[in-house]
């Protein structure tokens, strides 16, 4: 999923991996798609685009505005940024909140996660 606000800011297109491009005008609309329209989310070590997609996933989830699903961050960076949150910032994210985010070394970890899920 691509969208023209990026595109505008930075020229690089969809990567040459992508097999259908989905555009939107918006990165709002692009963000709210990628979420309500996925059953699993993963992300992979990103900056605050990638912060922002599991941030917005994981409160949408947490409020029940989205049933919840598989968040499944992979590398250690995000375990990092997540368990220095957490004990910064003590009891304002609970454990059943928590619970909602899992983390996985590799993407072969993360593959073993959702293959224990079904």
């Amino acid at each position: 999923m691509t969208c023209e606000e990026i595109e505008r800011w930075r020229e690089v297109g969809a990567n040459a991996w992508i097999l259908e491009e989905r555009r939107f005008a918006t990165l709002q609309e692009r963000l709210n798609e990628l979420i309500r329209g996925c059953d699993v989310a993963i992300a992979l070590p990103g900056g605050p685009g990638t912060l922002t997609e599991i941030a917005l996933t994981w409160n949408l989830m947490i409020v029940a505005s989205i049933p919840q699903k598989p968040l499944i961050l992979i590398g250690g960076g995000w375990k990092a940024v997540f368990d220095e949150m957490f004990r910064s910032l003590g009891e304002t994210t609970p454990p059943r909140q928590r619970r909602l985010l899992r983390f996985a070394p590799d993407v072969h970890s993360a593959i073993s996660m959702l293959q224990l899920h079904d």
